[in-house]
């Protein structure tokens, strides 16, 4: 696997592995570690983060794909190993019960799969070529342009308070040995809609960064339903330092790519707000004599912010409005009996309907002819839900509903 005439740089590149991912949420360790100039990455504004960040998408790579490898091949127990101990941080106790090992034998198993990882880390950035090599493009790609977000799956929304209970617990040795504490309020708050791992890095990273800067202080955080936001206000008793505000820049960039508010305020004490996307459930009436095309979309819309309501009896939809006070109403057009042409006809023509936004749908080209019949929007069938979601977002109100719907 490796030049026999590299192994004592392999065997210190190895370890510097190891160490790496043993505290791979610690970026005063990650700072010091061998791994940064070995892989080219010591120019970097924060090369801790893009250590990190290389790590966690090298585990990745390593996740076997196809159905052909069964579930207890040694790739998949490295992965297992890899992203379960280190990037989710379980104990070696829960990762053995996971695998059905002892924890003797747990511990055989991760040093394979560290050394898994080393070689395909040392075949990405071999470090006897580094004097040679040009300013690494994979920096930009892991820290800058965050283009790992965009691998990361869509369409799913995260529990604000279970994502900061696993923040917190994180943080609590780090924060224990500066006599600090963390406290959360408690509340009643809608899904982020953001990807559960995104999410869990931006706030890693606010509350890490201010961490650094603690001694036997509080830290609070408060949450909060602002319109369609969630509002998160982390409040430090700490002057910011260098090495603080390299963390918070990265929870900065990381929540602006993701297309949310970040704001830090300084004065005798450091206040941070993060406002991020709410993921409420909103009633969306979806009308389609195909049982099947609205089970998907009601399986598509979860996590969203939009819940579907189906309805396979297009003479029903005035019931359905009454009952389920829906925010737009998708109506497919070729239905026996009463075709999506009668149905928006009837639905712009009673007062408890007439204001609601509606969207055509159907197999035939007919995006005109809807809209000059007072649709708001057309979709080609078979309808995507990503693109249903695009539309509603253009549609539906500007804050939360008031009520949920079962």
């Amino acid at each position: 696997m490796v030049d026999s005439q590299h192994n004592a740089d392999y065997d210190r590149f190895v370890e510097s592995v190891r160490d790496a991912l043993n505290h791979l949420y610690d970026p005063e360790r990650l700072r010091q570690s061998a791994l940064i100039p070995a892989m080219g990455l010591e120019h970097s504004q924060t090369p801790f983060f893009a250590l990190q960040k290389v790590l966690l998408d090298t585990i990745e790579t390593l996740q076997p794909h196809g159905k052909q490898i069964p579930v207890n091949s040694p790739q998949w127990r490295n992965y297992l190993i890899l992203s379960r101990r280190y990037e989710q941080q379980f104990s070696q106790q829960e990762v053995a019960d996971l695998l059905a090992v002892s924890v003797r034998q747990y511990r055989r198993f991760q040093t394979v799969a560290v050394e898994t990882l080393a070689a395909q880390l040392y075949q990405q950035w071999p470090t006897h070529a580094q004097k040679e090599a040009a300013p690494d493009t994979r920096l930009t790609r892991a820290e800058t342009s965050f283009s790992w977000l965009d691998e990361l799956p869509e369409d799913q929304s995260s529990d604000c308070m279970a994502v900061l209970t696993v923040v917190t617990e994180l943080l609590r040795p780090m924060a224990a040995a500066a006599h600090n504490q963390i406290r959360i309020s408690d509340g009643d708050l809608p899904a982020i809609s953001l990807n559960p791992m995104l999410l869990k890095q931006i706030l890693l990273n606010c509350c890490n960064g201010l961490l650094l800067g603690m001694d036997h202080a509080v830290m609070t955080i408060t949450c909060a339903v602002k319109g369609r936001s969630v509002e998160i206000l982390i409040t430090a008793p700490c002057a910011l330092t260098a090495d603080m505000r390299a963390s918070l820049e990265v929870a900065q960039a990381l929540t602006e790519r993701a297309a949310a508010a970040y704001r830090l305020e300084e004065s005798d004490q450091c206040r941070l707000t993060l406002n991020l996307p709410a993921a409420g459930a909103w009633p969306v009436l979806a009308i389609d004599d195909h049982a099947d095309t609205l089970h998907f979309l009601e399986r598509a819309a979860i996590g969203s912010r939009y819940q579907i309501i189906p309805l396979t009896a297009p003479e029903q939809w005035l019931s359905y409005v009454q009952r389920y006070h829906p925010q737009a109403i998708l109506i497919d057009i070729m239905m026996p009996l009463l075709d999506g042409w009668d149905v928006l006809s009837q639905i712009r023509n009673e007062p408890l309907s007439s204001h609601l936004p509606i969207i055509v749908c159907s197999v035939l080209p007919q995006a005109a002819l809807a809209r000059s019949l007072s649709a708001n929007a057309f979709l080609p069938k078979p309808v995507r839900f990503r693109d249903l979601a695009a539309v509603l977002d253009d549609l539906v109100p500007t804050s939360l509903p008031q009520r949920t719907f079962g």
